[in-house]
């Protein structure tokens, strides 16, 4: 099976000239969760503004955030919007040219840690800027589902993309779990790429025989998310019942604004 490569416009964060302008703008302070898991961060307003339609409108706009410089996210998750942050200001999410034993150059070890000292003066070092900790690199399955749902909030579709691809990666062994089909179908709108997705990569879970636990759970998740069962229903009538697609080798199809060129 060929190999493919993405290709998109680069959202490069504050590597340019004017990202780095960016940084100097009003601080607004960005409160994510709910009671008892919050967390605030303080943000250059024209960063914010540059990279998200969500944050432009509620900024700029004739809304109460414009005047408090406070935007409060209750219903997002605080890893999610980390990860946010990390693509905010390096355009990137994961970092895994950092892990299993990679020795960067001399420039490019002077800029990670330029990196962990922005990360530390802004309070995210514990989060992404800790390059001890591998971990702190590579966001989990969790954190990615919930980083596509808050793209499409946001406004953000490269960032939906750069978390799909992450998700997509994390299931490349197979094992959509109940749990994150209903979670997908609860939180994301009709027809949305995440909703594809879980579907595809359950039909070929089963096609391979590796669904990753009985079938009395995905009932279940499909009686509290209804339109997973009608969505499922309707891939299978559409693909014969059968010849269900390999998301891995399909990932331009979950994808808002990358696509992929096959090599070779």
């Amino acid at each position: 099976m060929p190999e493919s490569t993405p290709t998109a416009a680069v959202y490069e964060g504050i590597k340019t000239a004017e990202g780095l302008e960016r940084l100097a703008s009003e601080p607004i302070a960005v409160v994510v969760g709910t009671e008892g898991v919050t967390k605030t961060w303080h943000l250059p307003k024209q960063l914010l503004v540059k990279a998200s339609p969500f944050f432009a409108a509620a900024l700029n706009g004739p809304f109460a955030e414009a005047t408090s410089k406070l935007v409060n996210l209750p219903e997002d998750n605080t890893d999610a919007f980390a990860l946010f942050i990390r693509w905010l200001f390096v355009g990137d999410i994961s970092g895994k040219s950092f892990h299993s034993g990679y020795k960067p150059s001399g420039d490019e070890a002077s800029g990670r840690g330029r990196w962990s000292s922005l990360c530390s003066s802004w309070g995210l070092l514990g989060t992404w800027g800790d390059t001890s900790n591998s971990s702190a690199f590579f966001p989990s399955m969790q954190v990615c589902l919930q980083a596509c749902i808050l793209g499409d909030k946001l406004g953000c579709p490269m960032f939906h993309d750069l978390a799909m691809l992450e998700l997509i990666e994390s299931h490349k062994s197979g094992g959509i779990s109940s749990k994150t089909m209903q979670f997908a179908f609860e939180m994301s709108a009709p027809g949305s790429k995440l909703r594809r997705f879980s579907i595809d990569q359950l039909r070929y879970d089963i096609e391979c025989g590796t669904v990753s636990e009985d079938a009395a759970a995905y009932v279940s998740a499909a009686k509290i998310a209804e339109d997973f069962a009608l969505d499922f229903l309707k891939a299978c009538i559409e693909g014969n019942c059968r010849n269900a697609i390999d998301p891995i080798a399909h990932r331009g199809q979950y994808m808002e604004v990358w696509t992929f060129m096959e090599e070779g």
